[in-house]
């Protein structure tokens, strides 16, 4: 897939995965901006994200710049159905 995007669009970029493991579940989100030259990409802090799981939500809280972490003890499970929800810091939102 090439997308046709113009130079300098701002893109909200969602890097995660759920999974079983016995690990902290987190999802990082950036922005990212392409000139004629290079990417650049910075985190994107204050954001809100909650999880819907089966219908219950679940919230995530910053960490690190830009990445949300899910609560320690949250695990995926197949067969569940999982919706992302985020408000970023200006307002906007993406589902």
């Amino acid at each position: 897939f090439i997308a046709a995007l113009d130079l300098n669009t701002d893109l909200l970029v969602v890097d995660g995965i759920i999974n079983d493991l016995p690990e902290r579940q987190v999802i990082r989100l950036t922005r990212s901006r392409s000139t004629r030259d290079s990417t650049v990409s910075r985190p994107l802090t204050g954001a809100r994200l909650e999880v819907a799981v089966n219908g219950n939500t679940v919230a995530l809280t910053e960490g690190d710049s830009g990445v949300y972490r899910f609560p320690e003890s949250f695990r995926g499970r197949a067969g569940d159905r999982y919706q992302l929800r985020i408000q970023t810091s200006d307002g906007s939102r993406y589902e």
